[in-house]
């Protein structure tokens, strides 16, 4: 699936071969070298501070201590454990691949099955963000599960950004609608002929509207949007994807409450930066 990015699955550790990958290895595969650090990444602490939250022999934490200083990870002051500057980068890094395994690995099955080609690199390095995101896929029965779940929560909606590369008058419709019941703001990134298609459609005035009352900011790329849908709110965030042969898929959806504003923002403004605002 993420095989061109070797920052998002790793089927086994010791298949992390990269320099880049070299010190996060080496904190993974020592248990108390990483709750040392991860300790310190919340603060300073002495010896018996570490030990509390360890729990391990005292010339186990010891050793421990002494590879991470040996690595310029870690410093002692006065018996007082804090990271050092490039211990902090490390520990973040570590971080965010814990993150990103468990994100690409519990929702396995929804990569698997989308296309994921046409998404630049830098955007899937933030594929951590949606680790606590649920999958909502319809069903015989309830055919627009996907899409009214999408609905329902752009429904309580007021700061949108969304990344749109399809004409889905569903969507568009209760995009602008929330924009207007609550008195919104929308950021659009989108492309020139799906920014043709709502002009000339039935939602061109309330369109128009929202852009003349400076409530609608347009970003359109010279090609193609990329294939994904994604949509950043102040209520939630979620991601819709391709299959293999382009046609969109409106039958799942993930979804997730728990908001990191700053790397949705990230995110968002890294797409932006290759579109011009109209």
């Amino acid at each position: 699936m993420l095989s061109d990015v070797e920052t998002m699955k790793f089927s086994n550790i010791n298949n992390m071969d990269s320099k880049f990958f070299n010190p996060i290895k080496y904190l993974l595969t020592s248990s108390i070298r990483l709750e040392i650090m991860l300790t310190l990444n919340e603060s300073k602490k002495n010896f018996k501070e570490i030990k509390k939250i360890v729990n391990k022999q005292d010339t186990n934490i010891l050793r421990a201590l002494k590879e991470l200083e040996n690595e310029d990870w870690i410093i002692n002051h006065q018996k007082i454990y804090s990271l050092t500057s490039i211990g902090f980068l490390t520990i973040q890094n570590t971080i965010n691949v814990i993150n990103t395994w468990y994100a690409v690995n519990t929702m396995d099955n929804y990569w698997d099955n989308h296309n994921l080609n046409g998404i630049p690199l830098n955007i899937l390095r933030y594929v951590d963000v949606w680790r606590h995101a649920k999958l909502i896929s319809s069903t015989i029965i309830e055919y627009n599960k996907a899409v009214n779940c999408y609905l329902n929560n752009i429904s309580k909606s007021k700061e949108i950004k969304v990344i749109l590369p399809i004409f889905s008058k569903f969507y568009i419709e209760g995009i602008l609608d929330s924009i207007q019941k609550n008195n919104g703001k929308l950021e659009l990134i989108t492309s020139n002929e799906i920014l043709n298609a709502i002009k000339e459609s039935d939602l061109k005035e309330q369109f128009t509207q929202l852009k003349d009352q400076k409530k609608l900011r347009i970003w359109i790329g010279e090609s193609e949007t990329h294939k994904l849908f994604l949509t950043f709110t102040d209520k939630f965030s979620s991601i819709q994807l391709f299959y293999f042969d382009q046609t969109f898929d409106d039958s799942n959806i993930l979804i997730t409450k728990d908001i990191d504003k700053n790397r949705f923002n990230e995110i968002f403004n890294e797409y932006k930066n290759e579109y011009k605002e109209i």
